[in-house]
């Protein structure tokens, strides 16, 4: 857990137990500790490599379903019209979303983000 976001790991720690220190507590203790966060706690969605707790992805499926339900019983949905965007598809990246007008940007060394930047500052981009 540590070596995924120890960061994580200590403001649970401090959330759920009151746990400032976790290095003053013996390594048994520590891990005892952290085993019992619970399962929607940063570090363990960090692990399981997960934004979004699971109740938060059934809530918003839920979402999506109740809404497609309500726009196929409208007129739009008789007449042909688009159905309502999913917000699923807007957390997780799917669908005709995808990479999209992104706005990120990755270099694959200093030397380009040092470019890169150069040129933003004088004015390039």
């Amino acid at each position: 857990m540590i070596a995924t976001d120890e960061d994580a790991l200590i403001c649970d720690l401090a959330e759920t137990y009151h746990i400032y220190d976790y290095r003053s507590l013996s390594p048994r203790m520590a891990a005892i500790f952290s085993c019992g966060l619970r399962d929607n706690s940063r570090i363990k969605l960090a692990m399981s490599d997960t934004r979004y707790p699971l109740e938060t992805i059934i809530s918003v499926l839920t979402f999506d379903a109740v809404n497609w339900l309500r726009w196929a019983q409208s007129k739009s949905a008789q007449d042909g019209g688009d159905p309502p965007e999913r917000i699923y598809d807007k957390l997780f990246g799917h669908g005709d979303n995808d990479n999209k007008d992104s706005d990120v940007v990755t270099f694959d060394s200093p030397e380009e983000f040092e470019a890169a930047r150069r040129k933003i500052i004088e004015g390039g981009i």
